[in-house]
């Protein structure tokens, strides 16, 4: 997420809660929201990813933020094989959903 999509964000927030920004979608400015107080980490993991040294550390905070519940993923649906895959897509690309879409083989 970034761009002027950003800000809005900020409307949906309640005291005290955290904005996880990882990568972003829009390259143009984003605005800070003014919903406070919050807190905003941020993360961008192609420039860490460019070494094996890098690549470690990026595993490492991303598996430590997963085990202690630093960063939990939001899941939207999850299809079960290879069989759903076309329904599975359908859905990334009518971009309605909200979070990962999951396809267990």
């Amino acid at each position: 997420m970034g761009g002027p999509a950003f800000r809005p964000l900020g409307d949906v927030l309640a005291d005290g809660s955290a904005i996880v920004v990882y990568g972003w979608l829009d390259r143009r400015l984003a605005e800070i929201p003014w919903t406070w107080p919050f807190t905003l980490h941020t993360y961008a993991n192609f420039p860490r990813t460019t070494t094996p040294g890098g690549r470690r550390r990026s595993t490492a905070f991303l598996n430590a933020g997963l085990r202690d519940g630093g960063l939990r993923p939001v899941i939207a649906e999850v299809f079960d094989g290879l069989d759903d895959i076309q329904e599975a897509h359908r859905l990334m690309e009518s971009n309605r959903h909200t979070g990962k879409i999951v396809v267990r083989v």
